[in-house]
Order: structure tokens, then sequence, then C-alpha cells
């Protein structure tokens, strides 16, 4: 049962003089009771008492506003419950997986601080002076004011300061910005330059191209650009001047070739070509000249030694040489160029030398026909046959290529290779889908991203499956538990609901648990006899005067109470209807007597300050 409380009380004057003559505002559910007249009203929490009617049944009540208080208060209380709790830990299953759903996690921590240091330990350990942590002698450290001391010291210091001999013969800031400041308005003697001022603008640079751009006299030495021939005017007084001097090198060609035809003296260098011999002479008078001449490797034709000539056999390629024809050889005055400056089409070549220039294959990519002879190899590096003969089919002795048998025992097969040392290949790059090899590199980069930065007590499977129990229907478990579970919103229990033995306590101080002190709300004071409307139960009614309480037959349920008490006056009592009794008898023995009425199975006890 709730225990016995008085109401607010006054006389119905008293009331209505409160609060400037409007009386006071009574909370929602609080009740107020007129002594002088015994009746009571009850609180909506917003109109004043003389703007609220008296109590007579519960449609009194202003039930909106109640309920909006209960709520509230509910609410209040919940969040009370919760306290700030952050959302990961605002629920019983929430707790219970930070504990690692262990029923026993207490059991398990405290055998876990057993093999922790002691607080005797740590105190030891904190007076230690030596091998701490790996430092020899911790009283060889500095302290932070002995590191403030000596940056203090340091800050102060000028004169050898990390390699600066005099720190204060470094320039501060202001005098950088002043002496900047200063460079910028030099014009005179500035990075070489004698004078700024004197220099051109890019306006100015752009309008002199502008203007030198319309000038056609004086233009780079050339006194009139408009007197220059065009491309087109060039390229016709070209093809002219090529026709003419055809013409012109045709004849004097002619005319020389004719003279040059008959000429016996100054022929090509030679003074007089009647001196010289004959094939005939040659071979018939001068037979033991010439076969010493054959013979002779010294001084022969203005070589020293023909000993040191290449010959023909020879392997040396003349690329880009100069060679100059001799004096006379060929006639300018005909239009001739030197044969150095002849194009490769234009220089004269025999009909026999062509002949067996054409026999001849090029170095690059050269198409040989029938049977092509090299000498025999013996290297293995050309494939022959016993002839010399190239042939695709003739095969080369691994014998015959150095080190290839030590080479190849040194490489592994393609097919199972079994390779020894730490081998090496490309990393592929993550995420690679195919049959390349994965290095140790690239697994690990793999590992790496599976993990995703887990805990070390959750980066392997086993790991992850302890921690759900080894479950592997760990959802549908969770998720059975869960149904089991009343929502923090409008809960709906069912069967027994067992409390903790302290009770629940709200913020108003009420509890749910029997016989628990708890704030009692105040009814609507009672000042006119009427039957008790329903409802009523675990509040404190006021009652005014003489006034007689009528306890009803339904709407209470039994081991429900309601406390009275006479606010003001004297005389109020309760009717014997309805199987009321009471010890001594059913009337208030005095002002601000207290009694409860409390259902029973049979009807309703009231007992308390009563008198017969």
């Amino acid at each position: 049962m709730a225990i016995r409380m008085q109401q607010r009380r006054g006389t119905a004057a008293q009331w209505a003089a409160a609060n400037g003559g409007l009386g006071p505002v009574l909370a929602a559910g609080e009740i107020g009771f007129e002594t002088d007249t015994g009746k009571f009203k009850m609180g909506n929490g917003s109109s004043t008492w003389n703007s609220l009617s008296y109590f007579t049944d519960a449609s009194d009540f202003d039930t909106a506003s109640i309920m909006s208080t209960v709520d509230s208060k509910v609410s209040t209380a919940i969040n009370n419950i919760l306290d700030g709790a952050p959302a990961a830990l605002n629920t019983l299953n929430e707790l219970a997986a930070a504990i690692d759903n262990n029923s026993t996690f207490a059991t398990a921590i405290t055998t876990a601080l057993s093999t922790k240091a002691t607080i005797t330990q740590v105190n030891t350990h904190e007076a230690l002076t030596t091998g701490v942590h790996g430092i020899a002698d911790t009283s060889a450290l500095a302290t932070k004011a002995y590191a403030d001391n000596a940056v203090s010291s340091h800050e102060a210091d000028t004169t050898s300061v990390h390699g600066i001999a005099d720190t204060s013969a470094l320039a501060t800031k202001s005098y950088a910005d002043n002496a900047v400041s200063t460079h910028e308005a030099d014009t005179t003697s500035v990075h070489g330059i004698a004078d700024t001022s004197a220099l051109a603008t890019k306006a100015y640079a752009d309008n002199a191209v502008s203007t030198h751009e319309g000038d056609s006299t004086n233009v780079h030495g050339i006194a009139d650009t408009a007197a220059l021939a065009t491309k087109a005017y060039a390229d016709q007084a070209a093809s002219s001047a090529v026709a003419l001097e055809t013409a012109a090198r045709s004849s004097a060609i002619t005319e020389a070739l004719s003279s040059h035809g008959t000429a016996t003296v100054n022929i090509h260098g030679i003074a007089d070509t009647a001196a010289l011999a004959t094939k005939t002479y040659a071979d018939t008078a001068a037979t033991t000249a010439v076969s010493a001449h054959n013979g002779a490797t010294t001084n022969v034709h203005g070589i020293a030694d023909t000993a040191n000539l290449v010959t023909l056999a020879g392997t040396q390629t003349l690329t880009n040489k100069t060679i100059t024809s001799p004096s006379g050889l060929v006639k300018a005055d005909v239009g001739l160029a030197n044969v150095d400056n002849t194009s490769d089409a234009d220089k004269p070549v025999s009909t026999a030398a062509q002949t067996e220039l054409n026999l001849k294959a090029p170095l690059a990519s050269p198409t040989f026909t029938g049977t092509v002879t090299t000498p025999l190899s013996t290297a293995g590096y050309v494939k022959t046959n016993a002839s010399g003969v190239l042939s695709s089919s003739a095969a080369i002795a691994q014998a015959d290529v150095t080190s290839l048998t030590t080479d190849l025992a040194a490489k592994a097969p393609l097919a199972s290779p079994a390779l020894t040392g730490t081998p090496t290949a490309p990393t592929a790059s993550a995420g690679t889908n195919t049959t390349q090899i994965a290095t140790t590199a690239f697994v690990t980069g793999a590992v790496a991203d599976l993990i995703a930065s887990a805990p070390g007590a959750l980066n392997t499977l086993d790991e992850l499956a302890a921690a759900l129990g080894d479950d592997a229907n760990f959802a549908t478990t969770v998720t059975n538990s869960l149904t089991a579970k009343a929502p923090l919103a409008s809960p709906t229990f069912t069967g027994t609901v067992t409390l903790p033995a302290a009770g629940i306590v709200f913020s108003d101080g009420t509890q749910a648990k029997a016989g628990v002190p708890s704030i009692t709300t105040f009814a609507t004071e009672i000042s006119s006899s009427a039957t008790l409307a329903a409802g009523e139960q675990d509040k404190f009614v006021p009652l005014s005067g003489a006034v007689t309480i009528t306890l009803p037959a339904s709407g209470y349920s039994t081991g429900q109470s309601i406390d009275f008490y006479q606010a003001s006056g004297t005389g109020a009592q309760f009717a014997s209807t309805n199987s009321v009794v009471g010890t001594p008898g059913l009337k208030f023995r005095t002002t601000n007597s207290v009694a409860t009425a409390l259902k029973t199975s049979s009807g309703w006890l009231v007992f308390g300050d009563l008198s017969a």
C-alpha cells in the first residue's frame, strides 16, 4: 500500500485569494482541498484555481494533459535509465555483446587481473632508477624543467648557434622586408641593368613590332623591300636561265669535243700526246720495264710502299670520302661540275662496271638465288652442309656452341621447374585474377586487403568464428534472440515480469516495488459529499468539511488503496455502504486526520486517525 500523506488544503477564500486573486496553478493531477466546504479540485498543470471546477467524477480530469504528463514522466524515466548511453550500448543485448556475451565475464576479468602486477609491484617499479624500460639510469634523464631551462638558455645564445658565428648579424624579417621594399624602388644598377627606366615595356615593344611590320624601306639592310623578287618571280627567272644555259652548254660541248678530238698538246695534263707510248710499244719495247714495274712495291705512282694498300679482296668500305679529280680531268669551261659535287645519278659509270654491280647483292636484306656457298662453319653459328652450302636442315652440334651445355644446365625447364635459392618474379597488381605467378608481395597485399585493418584479435577466420561463438547460424541465433526481447518503445510484456529486488527507480522518485516510498499524486479536493470516482488509487485526496465519501463497489481492484485527509474543517466520514468497515469507526477524528481506504475481496477496509 502507499504511504499516507497530507494534501494541500485551505479554506475556499484562501484558495481564491492566492496568486493575485486567481488562485494557484495546480500541477496535473495535484489535489487542492477546501477545508471549510469539504470540496476539492484537481489541477491540470495550466489552469488557475478559480478556473477549475470542483471534482465530481473522472470527467473532471484533463485526461490529455494528465496523459501528456505521464508520457513525459515515462519518457524521462526511460531516458534516465539510458542516462546518455551511446547508441551502441543502450540495450541489454549491446551491453551483453560488449562483454562478449560472457555470463561469467566478472570471473574471467578477475582471473585475468590476477595475472597482472599488483599495486605493490607498480609502486616498487615506480621507485626504480636503473634498468627501467631499457634505460640504464633514469636519474640521468633530463626533466621537463631542466629541458625548458636549457632551451631558454639556448634561446638567449647569439654566438656559435647552429653553425652561425653571430646570430645578431642575421637580418631580421623587418630588415629584409625593408631591404626588399628599398630594392623595389631602385632604377639604377639593378641586376646588371644600368637604368631600368630605359627598358622597353611590353606595350612599347608590341607597338615597335607593329610599326616595323609596316616598314618597306631600310629593312634589315634592304633599301626597298618592294624591289625584292617574289618566289614565283624567282622560279620563273630560274626556269628561263636553265633553258638558256642548257642550250649554251650543248653548243659549247659539241665545239669543245670537236677541237678536243684533234688536239695533241695539253690533253688532260699531258704536254704532248705524241710522246705517249702505245700499248704495242709498251708490250714489245718495254717488256723488261713493265715486268720490273709490275714487281715494284716502293715509289710506285707516288706510293711509298704498295704493300700497305688494301686489296680489292679486303673488307674496307669508303664512307663519306672526298675524291678529288686530278687537275684538268674535268673541263669547267663546258659546264661540267667537279665529280665531288655531281649527284649520284649523274656520276659516270662504265657499262662493264654497272654490269658487275648488278650482279652484287646489297648489304641490307640480300635476296640470293641458285646455290649459296659460305666458308665451312666450325663454330656452329651458321647452318651449312658438308660442302659449305647454307641449309635450314643442317644440324649445329651442341659442342660447337661455347658453354652451351653448362649454360643450359643452369636453366629451369618450362615444364615443372624445380627452382632453388630465392627466385623472384614481377608482382602483379592488386586484384589480378590470371595464371600469372603470385609473388609473396602479391599474397601479402591480398592478405592485407582481406584483413582491412582488422584488430589483431579479430584478423583470422578462427578468431572471427570464436567471436561468433563458433555458431554457423549466428545471424539466425541473434535474430531469434532479439525476437524474444522487448522493444524500447512501448514494450508489451507477457507471462510474469520479474523486476530487480531493488525495484525500478524513476526520475520523479516513484518505484515499481510494493512497500517502497514514492511520490503520491494529490487528487482534487472533495468539498461536498460524493461517490469516489474510479482511478484515484495511490492518490492523496483532501477533504473539506463534513463531507461523506462513498467508496464504490466497482472500479477498483483488490489491494489498491487511496489516502484521505481532513484538509479543513471537521466531520468528514465514509459511508458504510458497499461493505465498508473501519475501527473504531468511519469518521475522521479532527482536522488533519489521515485515513486509508484499502479495497479488499469483500469490500473496503478503512483505517487511520478515525473515530466512531
